[in-house]
């Protein structure tokens, strides 16, 4: 707890899809779970998810359609929120990377870095992976795939960028977790983040030039802001930021963001640089929860097509008793193995056994 009498919290904004699958509703639920807490603690409470809509793929599949990728990407939009809201998702925003005052803050980040002195042109030649939307190194890169996305074959890449000085910030970042070893938590995930930050921080890609789908770069429209510089911008969005001076004392710095363990590196190296680079407060906390895994041992992802449909759960359990089981099952700082039997044995111990037999017992007596 801060001592303020608002408490602001987010998840990660989540990568494009017709609809979402139980893995991604479960960071959501969770991330609900703390939001509520902290209204019934009295907080003001602020609580942000959404869509990372400016992603190669919808492009590519807008183009094989023959469509705009905004009539692709607004039905998506739709269900996840639709869904979201089924199951009881408090989030004040549902924000999406092609609302209009998101593309006025992430051009600010930019103009920021710029006027640090942060941001330079130069050649990116690499191989970019399409479903995390993210350059990886022959270091990252396993039997030649990338680790979270095996059956996506990456492509290699060579464009003229504008990269960001994160190197710069090296001793900065140092320092932080010197000072703060808890901004990133838990433990186990925060050692991979000290692990890299020993290695030497390498700049990054900020833009991108083969593309028009994005959010255009200051000063040059003939690049669009890639990635980062859009996508972790959203929780200053949802702040107010640039505009709304009175929302940002409010809400910012973020109480937590709620994020799964394989985008630490972005959120825990990444955006506190370019929050330093702006003149900004950091987040007091990242949050890296682990992953859902099949009765296998593989993460559930639907590039895998081993995903649990959410709607389905919610069918045969009800929201309620999904929301529990996914809490229950699943423990929120590490990977757990998520079965449909392990969901019916936790519904008829807990929900139909324990609690449903209090209930009975207590109305009995009244």
């Amino acid at each position: 707890m801060t001592g303020r009498d608002t408490y602001y919290l987010s998840t990660a904004i989540f990568y494009p899809s017709e609809r979402p699958a139980l893995h991604s509703v479960f960071e959501a639920i969770g991330a609900d779970a703390i939001a509520r807490y902290n209204r019934l603690l009295g907080k003001e409470t602020r609580f942000l998810t959404g869509f990372d809509e400016h992603s190669a793929n919808v492009e590519r599949d807008a183009r094989e359609l023959g469509v705009d990728p905004h009539e692709l990407i607004d039905p998506w939009a739709a269900t996840w929120k639709a869904t979201f809201d089924r199951f009881g998702i408090s989030a004040d925003r549902f924000i999406r990377t092609t609302d209009p005052d998101h593309a006025v803050a992430s051009a600010e980040m930019v103009r920021r870095a710029q006027a640090a002195g942060d941001v330079y042109e130069g050649l990116y030649s690499g191989w970019y992976c399409t479903g995390c939307n993210e350059f990886k190194t022959d270091q990252q890169l396993v039997d030649g795939r990338c680790p979270d996305h095996p059956t996506l074959e990456p492509q290699w890449l060579e464009e003229h960028n504008y990269f960001f000085r994160l190197s710069a910030y090296q001793q900065r970042l140092e320092r932080l977790y010197a000072d703060n070893p808890s901004f990133c938590e838990p433990e186990r995930f925060r050692n991979e983040v000290l692990g890299w930050l020993r290695e030497g921080l390498r700049d990054f890609s900020i833009s991108r030039s083969s593309t028009t789908w994005g959010i255009p770069f200051p000063g040059d429209e003939s690049h669009r802001i890639y990635v980062w510089f859009d996508a972790l911008t959203n929780y200053l969005t949802g702040a107010g930021f640039p505009n709304d001076q009175a929302s940002m004392d409010r809400w910012w710095p973020a109480d937590l963001h709620v994020i799964g363990k394989n985008i630490t590196r972005f959120h825990c190296l990444y955006w506190p640089a370019m929050l330093m680079s702006a003149g900004l407060p950091l987040p007091r906390q990242v949050f890296a929860h682990g992953f859902m895994f099949d009765v296998s041992g593989q993460r559930m992802s639907k590039t895998t097509g081993n995903t649990e449909d959410p709607d389905e759960m919610a069918d045969r359990f009800g929201v309620d008793g999904v929301r529990y089981a996914v809490l229950a099952e699943v423990p929120f700082d590490r990977d757990a193995n998520v079965t449909l039997d392990g969901f019916v044995r936790r519904y008829n111990a807990d929900l139909a056994n324990d609690l449903g037999n209090l209930v009975n017992r207590t109305i009995s007596m009244a």
